[in-house]
């Protein structure tokens, strides 16, 4: 489903960091991070010399909101879902768009790669 695609986690949980690395890792990705902090996962796309063809978000990551982080992937192209338990989906479709993916934990993670496989192939 998502073989040879290059996949970033941003996610502050380690238990659902390593399920969500697991489960990438099955559908054939390969994982970059998982990155929880926001400074952290700037660095890494400053510095990365590969693409990153998606990313999952959480929403908080320490008590800081991941929005440059989507705002720098945006920027680059790069699809991506959010996948938070804070139930802010109003606002980040105000801030987003309607199109954009909220997945609520817990959630099926089947579903949230699911849906990183389809933006991707809406994207090429």
């Amino acid at each position: 489903m998502l073989t040879g695609r290059r996949v970033l986690i941003v996610e502050d949980e380690g238990l659902l960091a390593l399920d969500l690395e697991f489960a990438l890792i099955d559908a054939g990705a390969t994982v970059m991070g998982p990155v929880i902090q926001v400074d952290e996962g700037l660095t890494l796309m400053a510095t990365e010399t590969g693409p990153i063809d998606a990313a999952i978000l959480d929403l908080d990551l320490r008590g800081q909101p991941s929005y440059p982080l989507a705002d720098c992937l945006i920027e680059r192209g790069v699809p991506f879902v959010f996948h938070t338990g804070h139930g802010r989906e109003a606002d980040l479709r105000a801030r987003y768009g309607t199109d954009i993916q909220v997945f609520a934990k817990p959630s099926r993670i089947e579903g949230v790669i699911a849906a990183l496989a389809e933006l991707i192939a809406n994207r090429s």
